[in-house]
């Protein structure tokens, strides 16, 4: 059996993320196909515990390098300077001492931050499968990270880990667009593989609470949160009685639940830094709309699984989102800063939206990808 390493910068439980949901769902089906170790090294301070693994595969093995130097150096002014070459060398050593033999046959990243990592792994397997999975390409003159100078950090080693990956992947063909238009990749280079969908086993119960809202994200200002303030603010006004239910974590988060919790009563807005990708489908049967407000996206796959039990998607008008949530009938987009759709929609809260999203669900999924079919074209691709 091939021996494939990814080396990623989130893996749930310990981690909250896009990314880490991704290599949550992936790694349970690729293990049947490959001997998988996993290099984690979170380009964030987390506050999770390291002791246990998601997933109790005994072929799969997991290393964790926290490092509070390198999550210092995510922040430098120059993403390619000596510090980071030398803290990245450092990570290296750390790893190539745990792991033991250090022979693989494909390197599949998932983060810029970790390229020099990578680098010195691929010298010592230099007929491994360079592969690089580009989850959130950053557009030219677009800075979505909440630290200092990371539009240039995030541009430059992008760029870097193009040139370094035989193989390119990208979740929808919008963030393709932003990757040719940005660093002038050659589009035959990149292939587009959109996350899985998961349809449950099981009809809803429809229990589903009155007015009641879902969204997942990280504290950043990418996701928009002073538009899901607003939404909030324009509901309020307009006497709709809310329940939240909001999951995530990350700098913003003291600002921003101060800021909610003197709108709305404390016993109507719940929030969680984290949960068990588990725990998600209860969440989202249980609520009658997932609101996401990014300002950018690639793909939004929470979106996708409220979507898929049933909730009604509230979203906004960005091409990914088009792209990706373009064929469901429950759909509502809107432009930050004009709810009035959102605002017929939920005022009217009809049981028959309920039943409509439910039943739109099924026909969503026959557009959406499976995770197997994924994981064919993936290993394919690893190869």
């Amino acid at each position: 059996m091939r021996r494939l390493l990814i080396i990623t910068s989130e893996y749930p439980p310990f981690a909250f993320g896009g990314i880490g949901r991704y290599i949550y769902e992936i790694i349970p089906l690729l293990s049947k196909r490959f001997k998988i170790h996993i290099l984690c090294i979170p380009s964030y301070s987390v506050s999770y515990s390291w002791d246990t693994s998601p997933h109790p595969i005994p072929d799969v093995h997991t290393y964790f390098l926290q490092s509070d130097a390198y999550q210092s150096i995510v922040s430098s002014e120059d993403p390619d300077s000596d510090e980071y070459k030398q803290i990245s060398l450092d990570l290296f050593k750390d790893f190539k001492d745990k792991v033991g033999d250090l022979k693989f046959d494909c390197i599949f990243l998932q983060h810029f931050m970790e390229l020099e990592v990578a680098r010195w792994i691929a010298r010592e397997n230099p007929t491994a499968r360079r592969v690089y999975f580009s989850h959130l390409p950053n557009p030219a003159m677009y800075s979505y990270f909440d630290r200092k100078n990371s539009m240039k950090r995030h541009q430059e080693l992008e760029g870097f880990c193009l040139v370094w990956a035989e193989v390119i992947l990208t979740p929808s063909q919008y963030s393709k667009r932003v990757l040719t238009s940005t660093y002038s990749v050659n589009e035959a280079r990149i292939k587009v593989l959109p996350h899985g969908g998961i349809l449950p086993g099981t009809k809803p119960t429809n229990n589903r609470q009155p007015k009641s809202f879902a969204t997942v994200g990280r504290f950043t200002e990418q996701k928009g949160w002073g538009t899901l303030v607003n939404l909030i603010d324009a509901m309020k006004e307009n006497g709709v009685t809310q329940r939240w239910f909001i999951i995530g974590d990350g700098r913003l988060r003291p600002t921003l639940v101060e800021m909610i919790r003197k709108r709305l009563p404390h016993e109507n807005v719940q929030f969680f830094r984290m949960m068990d990708p588990n725990e998600f489908p209860e969440l989202f049967r249980s609520v009658k709309y997932y609101v996401q407000t990014s300002d950018y996206e690639s793909f939004g796959l929470a979106a996708m699984e409220a979507a898929l039990n049933g909730c009604v998607p509230i979203l906004t008008d960005i091409p990914p989102f088009r792209e990706v949530f373009g064929a469901h009938k429950s759909v509502c987009f809107f432009q930050p800063g004009h709810f009035s759709e959102v605002l017929s929609l939920v005022n009217l809260d009809s049981s028959k939206d309920t039943d409509s999203a439910e039943a739109n669900a099924e026909e969503f999924f026959s557009h959406c990808w499976t995770w197997e079919r994924h994981i064919n074209e993936l290993s394919h691709l690893l190869y």
